[in-house]
């Protein structure tokens, strides 16, 4: 997928990055391009192989998704470099590789899924300690 990378008032070369998509959660936010479906024709006998359980393809699906143009996209993830090409691919301590949301909506939704973490830890951890006190006490 081609990035151009850049920082803040600089516009280096346009570079190419790598994405790697495996392990992560989030997909990238593509729009469908073409659809196009194509059936097959399908030989009297078809019936008589679905009856049976064997599977029979109906069409072939031809789809094209691209990365509207002018979508900013924050990635959060582990770069590296193979032979002076750029990938990245997701971490596995954060949930995050490629999203539609900005830094800061990040960090508000990493904030609020780890209050909500460790209230329920806190609510969890009464609970049992409730219990243990009630098994002690019998």
């Amino acid at each position: 997928v081609p990035f151009v990378l850049v920082e803040t008032g600089k516009w280096p070369q346009p570079e190419y990055v790598t994405v790697n998509m495996n392990g992560s959660r989030h997909p990238l936010p593509l729009v469908t391009v073409c659809h196009h479906l194509q059936p097959l024709y399908a030989m009297p006998l078809t019936f008589l192989q679905a009856l049976f359980g064997h599977h029979y393809p109906v069409g072939v699906l031809d789809e094209e998704e691209i990365l509207p143009l002018g979508k900013d996209i924050t990635a959060i993830g582990i770069y590296s470099s193979k032979d002076g090409i750029l990938e990245i691919k997701p971490c596995e301590d954060l949930s995050y590789l490629s999203f539609d949301m900005t830094k800061n909506q990040m960090l508000v939704d990493l904030a609020f899924k780890t209050k909500v973490l460790m209230w329920s830890g806190d609510v969890f951890g009464s609970v049992v300690v409730g219990v243990l006190g009630y098994v002690v006490v019998r």
